[in-house]
């Protein structure tokens, strides 16, 4: 059996900002900053920006009450300021941890060389993050040659380096040439530049970290109106915290433009448990329409859009664990729910949101004289066999060399192993090569996936011969043979999407793409697809298939018990109609690229919550989320566990839920008493190191075999123990027993032997065998694992009890709780790091 690891790789800037893993030491959030500015912030500054504190923390998204026109020069002035009143929010010697920056006027290597407006740009970056001054400037230039597509070709971007040693790290910051605010910037992974760490107990709370996030806005972002600013933390798609490895927040504020939202125009940063700003990202910086540009009413917009919106019935995908998801039959809008653009009053799109509705149905019949696609009776023998099988389909041009071949686990199901390939053009030179990649299941020899990935611009035409012009009908018939030969039971599970004369398009390559959808019981299967796309001369450059298995479908609906009509009144009961801007292009199309604009649009939003999406179900009528909450997200909504409050072990249990180590069951209790199984005390140990194993059933990334039999895929603890085995919390005795027994209650003894494992401390357990604390025990002679039993005393992880340790006995969830917690509290004091 195979369990796949997660490699925590974050999302870029135009994904939604994920939370920092507390002991990832690769993550890659968006672009933000490593920043002390929080730290030099006066006690009388903070005091006069923050009236009412608790203002701050609203969760409905209201605004602070801060006095913010006066405040805002005042915080850019005193930024460089050390308080000495005791009673400030946050202590000076709590925060203040930037020790190397003694004098403000320190400037980085390399700052004398730059012209005074690039200087400009710099001292406007070292002002919010004067550790930067440790590094040295690269370059500094208006435009990004190194980010497609560049949000902000106008402004300043810098480069920074840090050299230690032999190697050397970059990282960028963004400046606006208008205003010299700061847009973003990162010190990536450049922990060196950090006098320390923030591990649990953190010395500035939750509390205290939003407090800064608003005196940061305030002298980071003075162009903006305090009254256009607002806290929205449901922006914030992360899981909880981590209890081991520097503790963070992140905070998230939406940025009216004139009076109106705008979904792009975002503000997230991230502040350490020190109080330092680690991260800030500034979205939107941009020209937007002016409002007097409106052609049209809100309700000649809404007329307009309701009388041409229709729903259908769909299989839709509801967002589970990880990427695992179920299915419902569900009406959604499929034409008329897309932003109407309030100057010119057309209907936005784009390439994506080409719905079923919108284009004719056709189904296929079996093409003459090829042979539908079978599955291979065993697994295939090697790469040759997965190679042979790409060559019967697909023709990869001479000048492209086969440079890698492998066998993983799928990207889209970390479950199947796939044989993957690739060529590149070795007419080509550098590091963007243009290139051919295939997948094939390893199982069936079943082809996923075949496709050319243009970066240098390769003409059509390869061969050099004249090129036949490929009609859009001959395109539609290869198509056809294609699916039927690649895909099990093509012709029933398929439809070809057939649009109309107007809609056929070639690229400016003069490309042709083919697309499919997936049907079920007549209903069309929302993400299920399939698409080719030839040259032409006839050639299939590109071929991708994302089917929805059937064991997802089968036992569902067959049938809608509501109609249309009603589905459509009851969603716009739900919703609401905005005027507000929007950004529209930043990819690119087989006509080209389609370049970024921010557009002033009408456009429908939950009433309840404008991020949510919401079908309605067609069996029941009832509105429901695509994206219900998970369990972070309850974590942040939800009382504490009721059965906590009050409890001896209350504040180490309340650390535990907040982190996401614990939940609740239906009655929204925590059960503090209940005595531990070892599964259940290896959960509550993972989940404090990777708090997002719990929401997802798959973790892509490396690949471990485990060796235990009594852990299957199926098991709620399977990735558990994929995590444990990883960083080798088992010994090698429970290897070779290839049984864990996770069911059995935790004994104390146990519980030792998998703490020491924890800490690494696995030789030293063996040298104090004889430890005299242990020795003295009155039950020593019933301890098997002196050793371990020794250092777990000597940290504090466990006492004894009246003179003994009690081996056999057993563990609740409070006394796992009184553990983790003494565990965190170990981190920086350890020579290494602990898990």
């Amino acid at each position: 059996m195979k369990h796949h690891l997660d490699e925590c790789t974050y999302l870029q800037q135009e994904k939604p900002l994920h939370a920092s893993e507390g002991n990832s030491s690769n993550s890659t959030m968006r672009p933000a900053w490593r920043l002390g500015m929080a730290a030099l912030l006066s006690a009388s500054l903070l005091s006069t920006l923050f009236p009412h504190p608790t203002e701050a923390l609203d969760k409905t998204t209201a605004n602070v009450g801060l006095e913010w026109d006066q405040t805002q020069h005042a915080a850019a002035q005193n930024l460089a300021a050390y308080p000495d009143n005791q009673s400030a929010a946050i202590k000076t010697e709590q925060i203040h941890v930037q020790k190397g920056i003694s004098d403000p006027s320190m400037k980085p290597e390399g700052y004398t060389k730059l012209k005074r407006e690039q200087q400009k740009a710099v001292d406007a970056v070292l002002k919010l993050f004067p550790v930067l001054a440790k590094t040295r400037v690269v370059d500094v230039n208006k435009g990004s040659l190194s980010s497609y597509p560049d949000r902000n070709p106008t402004s300043w971007h810098i480069r920074w380096e840090y050299t230690t040693g032999t190697s050397s790290s970059s990282f960028n910051s963004v400046v606006d040439s208008k205003t010299y605010e700061v847009i973003e910037s990162s010190i990536g992974h450049v922990t060196e530049l950090l006098d320390s760490h923030s591990y649990y107990p953190p010395q500035v709370n939750e509390e205290q970290a939003l407090s800064q996030a608003w005196a940061i806005l305030a002298a980071a972002a003075p162009s903006i109106k305090k009254e256009d600013i607002l806290y929205d933390p449901s922006r914030i798609s992360s899981p909880p915290h981590a209890l081991f490895g520097p503790t963070s927040y992140e905070f998230a504020f939406r940025v009216k433009v004139n009076g109106l939202e705008a979904d792009h125009n975002l503000i997230t940063m991230r502040i350490d448990g020190n109080g330092q700003l680690l991260e800030y990202f500034r979205g939107g910086v941009s020209d937007f329409p002016s409002i007097d540009s409106v052609a049209i009413s809100e309700k000649q917009a809404y007329t307009r859009l309701t009388s041409k919106m229709s729903f259908e019935a769909q299989y839709v995908p509801i967002v589970g664990k990880g990427r695992e998801y179920d299915y419902k039959l569900a009406y959604i809008p499929v034409t008329g729910q897309w932003p109407l653009d309030a100057v010119s009053g057309q209907e936005l799109s784009s390439p994506w949101n080409d719905t079923y509705a919108q284009k004719e149905m056709k189904s296929f019949s079996p093409p003459d004289k090829v042979k539908p696609f079978e599955a291979s009776k065993q697994p295939l023998e090697d790469a040759d066999a997965a190679l042979a099988i790409i060559n019967q389909h697909f023709k990869v041009p001479d000048h492209y060399r086969l440079t890698n071949r492998s066998l993983n686990a799928d990207w889209n199901d970390p479950k199947r192993e796939v044989w993957m390939f690739n060529w590149h053009n070795m007419n080509q030179t550098g590091a963007w090569m243009d290139s051919y990649t295939a997948r094939v299941d390893a199982a069936t020899g079943q082809i996923l996936e075949f496709g050319l990935r243009q970066y240098g611009g390769m003409p059509t035409n390869e061969s050099g011969e004249d090129v036949k012009t490929l009609t859009y009908a001959k395109a539609q018939e290869k198509a056809i043979e294609m699916v039927y030969s690649l895909l099990p039971d093509a012709e029933h599970s398929l439809r070809l999407i057939h649009p109309a004369e107007k809609d056929r398009k070639r690229s400016t390559d003069g490309n042709i793409s083919i697309q499919f959808a997936q049907y079920h019981n007549e209903y069309p299967v929302n993400g299920g697809s399939a698409m080719v796309i030839i040259r032409p001369d006839g050639e299939v450059i590109q071929y991708t298939a994302n089917i929805i298995a059937a064991n997802k479908l089968d036992g569902l609906p067959v049938q809608a018990s509501v109609a249309a009509e009603q589905a459509k009144q009851s969603w716009l009961q739900a919703m609401k109609l905005e005027l507000q801007y929007i950004i529209e292009g930043g990819y690119r199309t087989e006509a080209g690229e389609v370049p970024v604009k921010t557009k002033l649009v009408y456009q429908f939003k939950a009433k309840d919550n404008p991020m949510q999406q919401y079908y309605v179900d067609a069996t029941t009528g009832e509105l429901f989320s695509a994206w219900p909450n998970s369990r972070e997200n309850q974590i942040n909504l939800h009382e504490p566990p009721t059965d906590v409050i009050g409890h001896a072990a209350e504040k180490e249990l309340l650390a535990l839920w907040k982190h996401g180590v614990i939940f609740t069951d239906s009655d929204h209790r925590a059960h503090p008493d209940a005595k531990l199984s070892y599964g259940e005390f290896l959960q509550m140990l993972t989940y404090s190191f990777r708090p997002e194993i719990a929401d997802s059933t798959n973790l892509p990334g490396r690949e471990i075999t485990l060796p235990f039999s009594d852990v299957e895929e199926d098991s709620p603890y399977y990735h558990v123990v994929g995590w444990a085995y990883q960083f080798k919390w088992f010994d090698s005795a429970q290897g070779e027993s290839r049984r864990l027994n996770l069911e059995r209650t935790l004994t104390r003894e146990e519980a030792a032997k998998l703490l020491v494992k924890v800490v690494h401390y696995d030789k030293l357990a063996q040298y104090m065998q004889q430890d005299k604390q242990v020795l003295d025990l009155t039950d020593h002679g019933q301890i098997k694992a002196k050793g371990e039993v020794a250092i777990v005393l000597n940290l504090g992880l466990l006492e004894a009890e009246n003179g003994a340790f009690h081996p056999k006995g057993s563990l609740t969830r409070a006394d796992a709780a009184r553990i983790i917690i003494a565990l965190a509290k170990l981190q920086g004091h350890t020579d290494q790091y602990i898990g």
